[in-house]
């Protein structure tokens, strides 16, 4: 996994999507993904879920975004979250690296009782490849409020000003634009995700 805090250079940057048309290829595209959470640890289960992403096979994180927290939006009742994005190079398929992240949510614990509820771990494929891909009720990318959203453009702009989501325009453009009061940065990337290390023997702090 590199450290990818700055903006992300990528094949997908600015494209304007075609038809709908998934690779058929092992060539790798870029995807972006959504990580939010708000019950239990919520920084550990993101720094998880970071960690688990880069494991799949097929996939690969090269980005990660600040850590943010956020007001919950649609039902209120209920704490804040902590939200980041992740920029992905793959070869899977949209539909397939949509089974992964699920999978990675019911991993986590994750339980969906109610719309917009409270979860230990959302994982949201928000931008594949630069396509439009309609197959609901699940697969629908780019995800349709995801230029809505503060807590998900504010820190996709982060490693991707200049991606387009088709119909809406550039993510830098939309996270100038869009209210961002019920967002703050709780810690920037690399250091929320990265496991702290373990100082050496013999060097300042370590004990002995």
């Amino acid at each position: 996994m590199q450290d990818a805090s700055g903006p992300v250079d990528g094949a997908a940057r600015g494209r304007v999507p075609g038809p709908e048309r998934e690779p058929a290829s092992p060539t790798p595209v870029r995807a972006y993904v959504g990580l939010g959470a708000n019950l239990g640890d919520r920084r550990a289960q993101l720094r998880w879920a970071v960690a688990a992403l880069d494991r799949q096979a097929g996939v690969r994180v090269v980005g990660v975004a600040s850590l943010y927290g956020s007001r919950p939006v649609g039902v209120v009742d209920q704490p804040d979250f902590l939200n980041s994005v992740v920029a992905l190079d793959t070869v899977l398929p949209a539909d397939r690296l949509l089974e992964r992240l699920l999978e990675l949510e019911r991993q986590a614990g994750r339980v969906r009782l109610r719309r917009w509820g409270p979860r230990t771990l959302d994982l949201d494929l928000l931008w594949y490849a630069g396509l439009v891909i309609r197959r609901p009720p699940q697969l629908v990318v780019p995800h349709p409020r995801a230029a809505e959203r503060a807590f998900v453009l504010v820190p996709w702009a982060e490693l991707a000003p200049d991606t387009v989501i088709p119909g809406h325009g550039p993510v830098g453009r939309l996270a100038e634009a869009i209210d961002r009061s019920g967002v703050w940065l709780e810690e920037a990337s690399p250091g929320w995700w990265q496991e702290p290390k373990r100082p050496s023997p013999g060097a300042p702090g370590a004990g002995g």
